[in-house]
């Protein structure tokens, strides 16, 4: 169903936008990487909303892992911004069975993996330059803005401070979908939907979640965690022998062109 589609890419940039914050790093990309930049130590701001920007903001400074819950879906991944690297596993439900997606990201290149992707052999990986998937839930660190953060920061409003590392808003999902059709199609209803989230005593966010049932009850809550920061992350491509390059029909397919 095209609803679920949307919350499914709803869900990925999600994850995506709000682990991945601030500027990432300029300079070479190299296929591995280890390591993390220290953490800011400047005081959090007063306000509740520049408070939780912050936090996200902050692990644009340090590697982390990270899981996404959904209805019909679950991920796991890792993440070093400074060096532009990632790498995310997706189970999404859909048709009666389970989809596998993973997805690598190494500086420019994205390498993709899914199963039953039409035109492609099984066990075969996509390689895919990283300005093609501009705008889409696959673009994880665009230059413009850094892994979406601020189109997710912008979204989210009436924020307010309920205890020690615990906040509370509401989010436009029609804000943070990465093209105007997706948008158009989700209506007023996600306008204005729950919105929590958690802030270790470092100051990071450690989670977020959306609560979709209000407009879709079907969909139930997003959450995304995050943690293991400052623990080693290493990607590296997959296979030459593996690796094809991604057809035209394929990239629009993820890009909604």
């Amino acid at each position: 169903m095209r609803i679920r589609q949307l919350f499914t890419g709803l869900a990925v940039l999600s994850a995506l936008s709000l682990t991945v914050a601030g500027c990432g790093a300029d300079g070479d990309s190299p296929s591995g990487s280890t390591g993390s930049a220290p953490a800011a130590t400047s005081a959090a701001p007063a306000d509740p909303t520049d408070e939780l920007a912050a936090a996200a903001r902050k692990l644009n400074d340090t590697t982390m892992k990270m899981k996404l819950e959904s209805a019909g879906s679950h991920s796991t991944g890792s993440l070093d911004p400074q060096r532009k690297l990632g790498e995310m596993t997706m189970t999404v439900a859909a048709a009666g069975r389970e989809l596998k997606i993973q997805v690598r990201t190494i500086g420019t290149d994205v390498y993709l993996q899914a199963d039953g992707m039409p035109g492609v052999e099984a066990g075969k990986w996509l390689k895919i330059a990283g300005d093609r998937l501009a705008g889409s839930s696959f673009d994880v660190f665009p230059e413009s803005d850094p892994a979406g953060t601020q189109r997710i920061l912008d979204a989210i409003s009436d924020i307010k401070k309920d205890g020690p590392g615990k906040f509370s808003g509401t989010i436009d999902l029609t804000k943070t979908s990465t093209n105007k059709a997706a948008a158009a199609s989700l209506g007023e209803k996600f306008k204005a939907l729950p919105f929590t989230a958690t802030v270790d005593d470092q100051g990071r966010l450690t989670s977020t979640t959306i609560d979709v049932s209000p407009a879709e009850p079907s969909a139930g809550k997003t959450t995304a965690t995050y943690s293991d920061f400052g623990t080693a992350v290493t990607v590296e491509p997959p296979p030459a022998g593996d690796t094809v390059p991604a057809p035209d029909d394929v990239v629009k397919l993820l890009t909604g062109g």
